[in-house]
């Protein structure tokens, strides 16, 4: 018995390819934006020039000049640093990135995920920080003379 594809569900629309302005919408941009930063509205330096999506690809975001803009590189730093959150959202939902990748990976190949390594602190092997796997070194336990406190004398009392 198959199933058939639920009318409900469908699969998330995949972004756009991100494409470079050329020289002519470079400076349409900058004629509208009169060399300003759309977000400080600083004058731009031209080694400071960031191209922005105003709506980000990966929310679905276009190519046209309508939804872009020239940040100078502290506004356009800010604002991808607000944007990822809802771009790695948007990852996770078609299936870029996270857990179900992960285990559809492991499906397809199982050969070529890592293997789990058994370790214990007891065990003859152990690995390192970067990924190295050494014998651990033999060392003999030496046992410390037993004190008891029939053989520690106290000073009598005065």
């Amino acid at each position: 018995m198959s199933k058939s594809p639920s009318p409900l569900r469908r699969e998330p629309a995949l972004p756009v390819p991100r494409r470079r302005l050329n020289r002519i919408e470079f400076a349409q941009l900058m004629l509208d934006q009169d060399g300003r930063c759309a977000a400080c509205r600083e004058k731009l330096r031209a080694d400071l020039i960031v191209d922005e999506h105003l709506t980000p690809l990966d929310q679905l975001g276009t190519n046209d000049l309508s939804n872009r803009a020239l940040y100078c590189t502290a506004c356009a730093r800010a604002k991808t640093d607000g944007d990822q959150a809802n771009i790695r959202h948007g990852r996770r939902i078609r299936g870029e990135t996270g857990q179900k990748r992960t285990r559809a990976l492991r499906k397809l190949k199982p050969w070529t995920q890592p293997r789990t390594f058994p370790t214990n602190r007891d065990g003859p092997l152990k690995r390192k920080m970067n990924g190295q796997v050494v014998r651990r070194p033999t060392r003999k336990r030496t046992l410390r003379p037993v004190r008891s406190f029939a053989s520690i004398r106290c000073p009598e009392s005065i």
